[in-house]
């Protein structure tokens, strides 16, 4: 019948998750994956409602009798989470964290699988590892974004309003417009700018990478206190092209840009690029709309027939409508290239069977 659930946005890493995160005695320590019903991905490894294990990226992954125990137990923070793992039975990175670690001081590009596809990510304050980065992404002027550990650490790097902050910090992670610090970032992360787009670690792999630039143990570490590293962390794609989410693609089309490409084996269904935003007037205004916010419907005014709207050209996204909802996809990007317009047929696809409803109208932007 009828589908009339959703699915929530993927969701920053709670505190609870983070403390067993660093906490030796947790069954979770070190685990670059762990989540529960109030963190991690949601949408981008969900193939089709309803939103249930053996729908996602996680069904090839049986949990362990520890896991399916907190899954079937209703007082448990985990009960139905999904995406549910630990060591013993879930997904592995490619690569250990000091492995990653020390590529990144070696002034190395690393190529890293997150939640909604790869990130391109080098020391911001090495001048030549930003510079290789640009030259090698043939990315003239346009801006990279930059990472940072957590709301402390930003006043290394930028001048932020409680506003910002605020924004920075919510459960989406976006990326946020700030007044960049002078002379503290590499001249090439934004060329003639004043202001800086800085985002905070969303994923456990960040805050543990985060923990082991900074050369601090795992235990007992503390992801809240400031921390002076700061990265370039930047969407994983060729110029113009969709952003990289699979293995054997991260192999084919960034080996002529990363030094070390690091995977892991929970796959990523829905590609979704890191949300920019910035503050106008005191509020929240996208640059970008993707992920932490994709697909929260948007609130219509009056019921309607369900219509499928197609972007323009540049900046393109799709939006397909349900009643009162409308669901706009994430950032798909300018559709000058075969991989994009892949991408492009990829996002109806996937909407339309994730919203559940088969459009009775087609709108185009005649641009």
């Amino acid at each position: 019948g009828e589908t009339m659930t959703r699915i929530v946005a993927d969701a920053t890493t709670c505190d609870a998750c983070l403390a067993e995160l660093f906490d030796p005695t947790s069954r979770y320590f070190g685990y670059p994956f762990v989540n529960c019903t109030h963190c991690g991905p949601r949408y981008t490894i969900t193939r089709r409602l309803p939103y249930d294990r053996r729908q996602t990226s996680m069904a090839s992954f049986p949990m362990c009798p520890d896991c399916a125990a907190a899954y079937t137990d209703v007082r448990d923070r985990r009960f139905h989470a999904e995406p549910v793992a630990c060591p013993a039975c879930g997904p592995k990175l490619s690569h250990s964290f000091a492995e990653i670690a020390s590529a990144i001081r070696a002034g190395r590009i690393v190529a890293l699988k997150g939640i909604g596809g790869f990130h391109l990510v080098c020391d911001c304050r090495n001048a030549e590892a930003v510079a290789a980065l640009r030259a090698r992404k043939a990315r003239e002027f346009k801006p990279f974004a930059l990472m940072v550990a957590n709301v402390a650490s930003i006043p290394a790097v930028a001048e932020a309003s409680a506003e910002e902050l605020a924004l920075c910090s919510s459960t989406a992670r976006p990326i946020v417009l700030m007044c960049a610090k002078p002379d503290v970032l590499a001249p090439a992360v934004s060329p003639g700018l004043s202001r800086v787009g800085v985002m905070l670690a969303y994923a456990p792999v960040h805050h543990l990478l985060f923990a082991a630039l900074a050369g601090h143990e795992f235990a007992g570490h503390d992801p809240h206190a400031a921390n002076d590293v700061v990265l370039v962390a930047t969407s994983a794609n060729p110029g113009g092209e969709p952003l990289v989410v699979d293995d054997k693609d991260a192999t084919r089309r960034l080996a002529g840009i990363a030094d070390l490409i690091v995977t892991h084996d929970r796959a990523i269904v829905v590609r979704a690029d890191d949300s920019v935003a910035q503050i106008i007037a005191g509020a929240p205004s996208f640059l970008r709309r993707a992920r932490g916010y994709v697909p929260e419907p948007i609130a219509l005014s009056e019921d309607g027939p369900a219509t499928l709207a197609l972007g323009a050209h540049l900046k393109s996204t799709v939006t397909l409508t349900r009643g009162r909802e409308a669901f706009v996809s994430q950032h798909v990007g300018d559709l000058d290239t075969a991989e994009t317009l892949r991408f492009y047929r990829e996002t109806i696809a996937h909407l339309t069977d994730i919203v559940g409803v088969k459009p009775e109208l087609i709108a185009s932007d005649l641009h």
